[in-house]
C-alpha cells in the first residue's frame, strides 16, 4: 500500500474528516487506497497520473519503474435515526 485516503459525503460534498462539521449528516464514506508493486520492474516507467479525491490537480505521478492500481470504494451509511 502507498497512499490511502478516506472522504465522507457530508451535504452533497465529499470532505476529509477534519472538516466534516456535522457527523449526524454524513452519509458515505469513500476509500481510495493506491497499491503498487514490492519492486520496480526494469525497462517499466510508469508516467500514469492518479487524482486522489477527485481532483484533477494536483495529481500523483510517480514516474518511476512500480507498477501501480489505484482502487476506489463507495459505502453508504445509516447515519439518521
Amino acid at each position: 500500500m502507498e497512499r490511502l485516503q478516506i472522504r465522507m459525503l457530508e451535504s452533497d460534498q465529499y470532505v476529509d474528516a477534519d472538516a466534516v462539521s456535522n457527523w449526524a449528516d454524513v452519509t458515505a464514506v469513500e476509500v481510495q487506497l493506491l497499491v503498487r508493486t514490492a519492486c520496480p520492474e526494469a525497462g517499466f516507467t510508469n508516467s500514469s497520473s492518479f487524482a486522489f479525491g477527485g481532483a484533477v490537480s494536483p495529481a500523483y505521478t510517480p514516474n518511476d519503474g512500480f507498477r501501480r492500481r489505484l482502487f476506489t470504494s463507495v459505502t453508504t451509511i445509516r447515519n439518521r435515526g
